[in-house]
């Protein structure tokens, strides 16, 4: 697959799922020579510790 270059990402935003877990989100976009799309990262975490509960990722063509 080779290597990416030229990556780009934004952060999307957070939003509270509950009382205690937020979600943030982030769109990257990846690059090389042969391929090039969008993937959504999204990170679930403990407010109060901030301990990870989760990491997710979709691909997307925009």
């Amino acid at each position: 697959m080779g290597c990416f270059s030229d990556n780009l990402y934004k952060h999307v935003g957070r939003k509270d799922l509950s009382p205690t877990e937020s979600q943030e989100t982030f769109k990257l976009w990846m690059r090389n020579t042969n391929h090039e799309f969008g993937l959504y990262v999204y990170i679930v975490f403990n407010k109060t510790n901030q301990k990870l509960s989760g990491i997710t990722f979709k691909e997307t063509s925009r």
